[in-house]
């Protein structure tokens, strides 16, 4: 019989999607988290009642909403190749099982917020001994509580599986979420940032009129054209001056009148001054003449 290879990436330990690969949402796709990168695996699931209170939560950073959800029991600790670590956690939606299947980033001023006040739980129960560690598995718990970002994850925001070549969850095999996004509300200014916005407000048009001038200041005169359509039109500069042509046309298209034909009259005319040139010369000699004659 052959042996079963151990699987290669992480799973779900429990809850309706247990024995699923773990999915981590990153940019626009999702990643299989290797086996190998998980230092603590949670040993419960929290559980939310829907996909608004999924949204709200996971769209706020406020340590307080996130106490809760912060117990050591409910994190997973994973490890980069450069050994940083970051923090998740999942949810349970109840009629979506595979929610649990996505790994949440626990943010960095929420975990060391609630990372502190859990530690001193815990260290008080100890010390009254209401609990006792006895285990490996009990005492990674609690060291998971020491996580800083300054000294666990000093150079990023949270894990990169592209740069940590986690292989990408095929298209078809994607969970999707059924967290819904809140809506959006415009921001309440406080009572100094009022102030300050009234104050703009009312130095503006003070400033504004510093700086306004009546069209009269600058214009000695203006004129306007009714023109044509574009391309029937001509404006040039010569020196000081300004010629505008507009071009007679139709439809858009420039108009040009049909050339004169030359007529038979200006033949005409063009025989009749060749004539007289050539009889001017028949006049000028007989002139000749005459005159040869009164010298003799």
């Amino acid at each position: 019989m052959a042996l079963a290879l151990p699987e290669e990436f992480a799973l779900v330990p429990t809850g309706p999607a247990a024995g699923k690969r773990l999915q981590l949402p990153f940019g626009k796709g999702h990643f299989y988290v290797p086996a190998a990168a998980v230092e603590l695996a949670a040993r419960k699931i929290s559980q939310l009642e829907g996909g608004t209170a999924l949204g709200q939560l996971l769209y706020t950073k406020t340590p307080e909403k996130w106490h809760d959800y912060c117990h050591p029991k409910h994190l997973y600790k994973i490890k980069a190749k450069d050994g940083s670590t970051c923090i998740y956690t999942t949810f349970i939606v109840p009629g979506n099982d595979d929610e649990s299947c996505l790994l949440r980033l626990v943010n960095s001023t929420v975990a060391e917020k609630n990372f502190k006040e859990w530690k001193l739980k815990f260290d008080e129960q100890i010390e009254k001994k209401t609990i006792v560690i006895s285990t490996e598995r009990q005492q990674k718990c609690l060291e998971v509580l020491n996580w800083k970002k300054e000294e666990h994850c000093a150079t990023r925001n949270q894990i990169n599986p592209e740069i940590e070549g986690w292989k990408a969850v095929p298209k078809a095999s994607v969970v999707r979420s059924c967290m819904i996004r809140p809506e959006s509300k415009p921001r309440k200014l406080k009572a100094k940032e009022r102030e300050r916005a009234a104050a703009a407000a009312d130095a503006a048009p003070r400033k504004v009129a510093r700086y306004t001038h009546a069209s009269t200041d600058a214009v000695e005169w203006d004129a306007v054209f009714r023109m044509g359509p574009k391309g029937t039109y001509t404006i040039n500069e010569v020196g000081n001056a300004l010629h505008v042509v507009q071009y007679k046309h139709k439809g858009g298209l420039v108009e040009l009148e049909a050339a004169t034909e030359p007529t038979t009259n200006n033949d005409a005319g063009d025989a009749e001054r060749a004539n007289e040139a050539c009889n001017g010369d028949a006049d000028d000699a007989d002139d000749d003449d005459d005159d040869a004659a009164d010298d003799m």
